[in-house]
């Protein structure tokens, strides 16, 4: 069936059981006046049209991240009605949080094709640097060719396996296939497969993990996938480690820490699981040393 007919057929069925015209104040007068099956029968129509909403919402979030990309300035498309960035202008629409705002512009813009050559601000990975010496990341979306890795995410969200807030874990988790200066396409096309075999494990993990879970899985596989890559983004978590102390108004003393890997796991905070951290130990060991930091 297609999409919007499949839509306005569940609304007509939600009218047909409340009846109509009916106020929102009426709703639950309405409701409690049916017999089960039939609010059973409501719940499931409109879940379905929540679902299907979500998914328009998404790509519109989407084509307005792409619109508003850096590059177009002022005439991009959430500068021409005075907004900052794709960001403050989807948020402004849909009354979201900043966060769940920006995640649905990475996730929408992810959803969309690259027919028109362009790109946006897609999601970038967790860790932006993705590789040390000759080798860099392809930056999010601007993978070409007959197909993107993360097509199996795009299609796993439009199935609904996955929720959008799976898919922007498992996508900035993975973050994207390095790409050496002089790769040939055979190594490229075997670095997306990889790439598209990792998410397809992640997309049958999802619903046995939390976000928090399907994050680290999708780093551990990353660092496993691109080792060059798992030693610059370790090494670039170290160099921005800090620790903060202050003293609010009321004389109360704060403290603020960004830990590395290794502190995290001297201290037993939010530690990496053994997986991630064997991953790494072969490239700590290897790191040069880089002195003693207070």
């Amino acid at each position: 069936m297609a999409f919007f007919s499949d839509f306005a057929d569940r609304i007509t069925a939600m009218r047909d059981l409340v009846g109509d015209p009916v106020e929102a104040e009426e709703l639950p007068a309405r409701m409690e006046a049916l017999d089960g099956e039939a609010v059973i029968a409501l719940l499931r129509h409109a879940n379905e049209i929540v679902q299907t909403a979500e998914q328009v919402s998404l790509v519109a979030a989407g084509v307005i991240a792409r619109r508003s990309a850096r590059e177009t300035g002022r005439s991009g498309l959430a500068q021409s009605h005075g907004h900052r960035n794709a960001t403050s202008l989807i948020q402004d629409v849909t009354g979201s949080s900043r966060a769940d705002a920006a995640r649905h512009g990475r996730v929408g813009e992810a959803l969309l094709t690259d027919d028109h050559g362009a790109t946006g601000e897609r999601a970038t990975p967790d860790d932006e640097t993705a590789g040390a010496g000759p080798e860099r990341s392809v930056e999010n979306g601007a993978t070409s060719g007959p197909g993107r890795w993360d097509d199996v995410l795009r299609t796993a969200l439009f199935r609904r396996a996955i929720t959008n807030q799976q898919h922007d874990a498992i996508r900035r988790g993975l973050g994207e296939p390095p790409t050496p200066d002089d790769a040939t396409a055979v190594v490229a096309e075997s670095a997306r497969e990889a790439w598209a075999v990792a998410g397809e494990q992640l997309i049958s993990e999802a619903a046995h993990r939390t976000l928090e879970e399907l994050r680290i899985a999708a780093r551990t596989i990353r660092d496993r996938l691109d080792p060059d890559g798992a030693e610059a983004r370790f090494l670039k978590r170290h160099e921005a480690r800090s620790f903060r102390l202050w003293t609010d108004i009321d004389g109360a003393h704060h403290a603020s820490a960004v830990l590395d890997d290794e502190a995290e796991d001297h201290h037993g905070h939010r530690a990496a699981p053994p997986t991630r951290r064997a991953a790494l130990r072969g490239h700590r060991r290897s790191r040069p040393c880089r002195g003693t930091h207070g």
